[in-house]
């Protein structure tokens, strides 16, 4: 650990930031916590139309509003792409196919407090 003292780490936020002696009481600057990532994959019954091919990216921008929610997050923009639907969130991302749904995280998120909101999202499909 002395080793360590005083060179640059990056954080979760990739801005850098000079660890404190061990025995400093101060936090870590600009340290934002630790990455977490949660994917959860659905089994999607054969599609028969177009609406079906959508999976959960039938869900509009309010219900992944209120799914980010409960990450202590907020959607701050979003993109509809070909294949996927990208929302960037307060200190997250959020990723959402047909199929899945992907969150990366870091900071205050609590990321499994959105589990039973995507898991019901799941069962509407």
């Amino acid at each position: 650990i002395e080793k360590m003292i005083g060179q640059t780490v990056s954080s979760c936020a990739a801005s850098a930031a000079v660890i404190p002696s061990v025995t400093s009481d101060e936090p870590l600057s600009g340290f934002e916590g630790a990455e977490k990532k949660m994917e959860i994959i659905f089994s999607v019954p054969e599609k028969t139309t177009e609406a079906d091919t959508q999976g959960l990216r039938v869900f509009g921008l309010d219900h992944w509003k209120a799914v980010v929610a409960t990450l202590n997050g907020s959607i701050l923009k979003h993109n509809n792409l070909e294949h996927y639907d990208a929302y960037l969130i307060s200190e997250s991302s959020l990723f959402v196919y047909p199929d899945r749904v992907v969150i990366l995280t870091c900071g205050t998120t609590t990321l499994l407090r959105a589990l039973p909101s995507i898991l019901e999202s799941g069962k509407k499909m």
